[in-house]
């Protein structure tokens, strides 16, 4: 893959886990990178406090990394997933097709 598409997924897994130890107080991290032949796929699981991905006030509270995460996400023609609840932990998971990311740099 081209390095900045590579440095792009990168800075998302930096992000989740970054946020699993800073907001979330995880105490299990898990992160899980899939090639095939497709796309590739990156998702990062905690055990950490969790949020409500859909509420207003978590976006005006300052905290825009999964905005920063979603918008590198749509740079590489990829899809970002975030599930989570209060008291669930999160999952986070980066879906990008291999030939778009090929293309990008060509």
């Amino acid at each position: 893959m081209p390095p900045a598409v590579e440095n792009d997924i990168l800075r998302v897994g930096q992000e989740a886990v970054t946020n699993a130890i800073k907001h979330a107080k995880a105490h299990q991290i898990s992160v899980a990178l899939e090639f095939e032949s497709a796309v590739v796929q990156m998702t990062i699981s905690d055990d950490g406090r969790g949020f409500n991905p859909g509420d207003p006030s978590f976006v005006l509270s300052g905290h825009f990394g999964l905005a920063g995460m979603s918008e590198r996400a749509a740079k590489l023609g990829g899809r970002l997933t975030v599930d989570s609840a209060p008291g669930s932990g999160t999952r986070i998971r980066l879906v990008v097709p291999i030939a778009e990311s090929l293309q990008r740099d060509a």
